[in-house]
């Protein structure tokens, strides 16, 4: 194809108007700066994308060139990306931006020859035979684009929906939807337009600002391995959950009373991937993760069940409830972040680990018996991730709640909105005792075990019951006992289990017994 391309007369004024300058450059770029290539091959791609004198097989035959010289780039910063436990506010905007800049650019090169084609008076039988590939690049790069906005808890830009109709209508109207194509050699196998049409619409309507990055990367590569089992329909069924429009550009969305059906609706749903969804949860429980399922990378067992149990509800037919009503507000949230700033909020400790400087300002929007929605100052919110511990109160209260951050999205503003769930409506600060037991020899270190600062989040009442605790990250043990003292008795606290441990946190339940009186 590249001679009978290169045998033509008419050539633009372009350095690749020759593909042996393609190679040239792909030969060039640095092998050891990732970002650096991807900017690089995003300069080409825009300037080819210009040039309206390139006709569509040799424009797409220079995309194709430049876009798979991206790949190996790619993969290396998403896994620098997605890896790395944290990552500098500078080291994130550089990664982030070079790799969604470089997916908006082969989108747009895939666009420019769709288009091209779609203006053409007549399609030639080489232009047939590419299109399809054409096509879906354009869908699989859009997929791409929504995971890395949504890496950010951003809002996907209404030209992603817009673009993804209007590449799924027109291969409806082709009869080609259901027709296998090999997207790239070597590289997810094959593939059909449907398929990628629904792993992008799947993907908007699982709740991913709630899952941090790691996890969205779980749910994204769940959702390729389930992708043949998704359903799609024109009309609504008991199958199908949620709908998306294709004469719009709006996201795809639950299904509600008012969604009638009409010519452009398209509904979709989990269908057969539901249960293949729950086999694929009891496997896990009995056996670990399969190995012929790729994720991306290798995660615990109990990680990757977590992010299955949250597809499940959200795929479900019927949506999640709230536990507890919201109610509007309006008011000021005073916020600090981080076990030991929290533990000392507390214990009203300012000046001591946090000082007047580190208690933020946030706007509350709505709040609940659960927790707060609230808007986060754009200055202030390098640190907040999903898991991220904090204690706030309203300029109407006197104590500090514990809460964990939940839910993050960003708007077109470019402004974050959290949403926390409180723990408790009251913490207090405790300290546990280490209570000797004899260990195995080859099991003793010689070192005694420290005293535990601890947030007690639920109130002691006499006699046994069971305590929610929160500790400093990785310091719960489920074989160590403790003892504590609260109001001149003593309890010991046996080890239950850990509910949840984060970047700041173990929250912990243990078994409390009352033991005699101190003296």
């Amino acid at each position: 194809m590249i001679k009978w391309l290169d045998s033509l007369v008419a050539k633009p004024d372009h350095p690749f108007a020759d593909l042996q300058e393609v190679d040239k450059v792909l030969s060039e770029l640095e092998v050891d700066d990732p970002v650096k290539s991807l900017d690089e091959l995003s300069f080409w791609l825009d300037s080819v994308s210009r040039i309206d004198e390139f006709s569509t097989d040799r424009r797409y035959a220079i995309i194709d060139l430049l876009d798979q010289a991206g790949k190996s780039h790619q993969r290396k910063i998403g896994k620098d990306y997605l890896c790395a436990r944290r990552l500098q506010k500078y080291q994130e905007h550089r990664l982030w931006t070079g790799n969604y800049q470089f997916l908006k650019h082969v989108g747009n090169a895939y666009l420019h020859c769709f288009d091209q084609n779609q203006s053409a008076r007549k399609e030639s039988g080489v232009l047939k035979q590419i299109f399809p590939y054409v096509v879906s690049r354009a869908l699989r790069n859009i997929a791409n684009q929504l995971k890395w906005k949504l890496l950010r808890y951003g809002p996907a830009e209404s030209e992603i929906w817009k673009d993804l109709a209007r590449l799924y209508q027109n291969a409806e109207k082709r009869g080609s939807v259901d027709t296998p194509v090999t997207i790239y050699p070597g590289v997810s196998g094959e593939s059909t337009l449907k398929q990628e049409f629904l792993r992008t619409v799947m993907l908007g309507v699982s709740s991913a600002d709630s899952l941090i990055p790691a996890r969205l990367e779980i749910a994204e590569h769940i959702i390729w391995h389930l992708s043949g089992l998704f359903t799609l329909d024109k009309q609504r069924t008991a199958a199908c959950t949620h709908c998306f429009n294709l004469d719009g550009s709006k996201p795809p969305s639950r299904i509600a009373k008012t969604h009638g059906t009409i010519d452009t609706m398209r509904f979709f749903g989990a269908g057969e991937a539901m249960n293949e969804l729950k086999k694929l949860i009891g496997r896990i429980e009995a056996i670990g993760v399969p190995r012929e399922i790729d994720l991306g990378g290798v995660y615990n067992p109990k990680f990757v069940l977590a992010v299955l149990e949250h597809l499940k509800v959200y795929w479900s037919d019927k949506p999640p409830a709230r536990r507890h009503e919201r109610r509007h507000l309006v008011a000021r949230l005073s916020v600090v972040h981080g076990f030991d700033a929290v533990s000392a909020a507390i214990a009203g400790e300012i000046g001591g680990p946090f000082d007047d400087d580190d208690i933020e300002s946030w706007i509350a929007e709505n709040v609940s018996d659960g927790g707060y929605g609230a808007i986060v100052p754009r200055v202030k919110a390098d640190w907040i991730r999903i898991g991220g511990m904090v204690a706030l109160k309203s300029e109407s209260e006197s104590i500090w709640r514990v809460g964990i951050v939940r839910r993050i999205s960003c708007d077109e503003k470019k402004q974050k909105h959290v949403g926390i769930q409180c723990l408790s409506k009251a913490a207090f600060i405790t300290t546990l005792c280490p209570i000797s037991t004899p260990v195995p020899l080859a099991l003793a270190t010689g070192e005694p075990r420290e005293n535990l600062q601890c947030i007690l989040l639920t109130p002691v009442r006499e006699g046994a019951g069971e305590l929610s605790l929160l500790l400093s990250a990785g310091k719960f043990s489920s074989t160590d006992s403790y003892q504590m003292m609260i109001n001149n008795r003593e309890y010991r606290l046996v080890p239950a289990k850990l509910v949840e441990g984060g970047e700041d946190f173990d929250l912990a339940k243990f078994a409390m017994l009352e033991r005699a009186a101190a003296a």
